[in-house]
């Protein structure tokens, strides 16, 4: 009951942001980014969302199917609502593909930006903080919890699943999931520049 509820998410993370760097990663590296810009009207925004969007409607779908089968059909812990845990995972999927679209801008080169993605990923699983808790963690460390959407998703599962808490204590932690949206709109400049000068490495 407790893991699985954190280990069908924290696999999901790390698909959801390679598939995020591989979509956008491969467009620069076939150079078919100019025509995938084109066809945005030169608007990197228009571009990212055309390209992201049906990625997030099969990941959100599998992350509301998972949380319809652990919870109604497997009868797991539900001690609150069931619509929070809804939009904890819209908002986790959402999370993870901004960080994914961070990741690409910064290092536009695919498998640069695989390597990195996957590490990240990985490091997830550590600072979600289900295999060893946060608190019990070298202080230099814990820092790094914070830089990781699943921490906040395991915060609220905890506290809106396992203890049924009021959605108050759980609030901070879905802003904290809003706060990793705004990452791609440090890297758009960079992210279109590659896409139009097409000078990074292909291979």
């Amino acid at each position: 009951i407790y893991l699985t509820n954190l280990l069908l998410p924290g696999v999901m993370q790390l698909m959801i942001i390679m598939m995020t760097v591989f979509v956008i990663g491969v467009e620069l590296k076939e150079k078919t980014s100019h025509e995938w810009l084109a066809n945005a009207g030169d608007n990197m925004f228009v571009a990212l969302a055309g390209k992201l969007l049906p990625y997030t409607f099969i990941f959100g779908l599998l992350a509301l199917f998972s949380n319809v089968l652990l919870y109604r059909y497997l009868h797991f812990p539900m001690n609150s609502s069931i619509g929070w845990m809804f939009l904890a995972s819209m908002l986790f999927v959402l999370a993870y593909q901004a960080i994914g679209v961070f990741i690409i801008g910064i290092v536009p080169v695919l498998r640069d930006g695989v390597a990195l993605a996957a590490f990240y990923g990985l490091l997830g699983f550590t600072f979600a903080g289900f295999t060893f808790p946060i608190e019990q963690m070298v202080t230099n460390i814990q820092i790094f919890s914070f830089l990781f959407p699943i921490r906040y998703y395991f915060k609220i599962y905890a506290n809106q699943a396992l203890l049924g808490a009021p959605i108050q204590y759980s609030v901070a932690y879905f802003v904290s999931l809003l706060v990793f949206l705004a990452l791609p709109f440090f890297v758009f400049i960079r992210l279109k520049s590659a896409a139009i000068k097409q000078n990074y490495p292909s291979n």
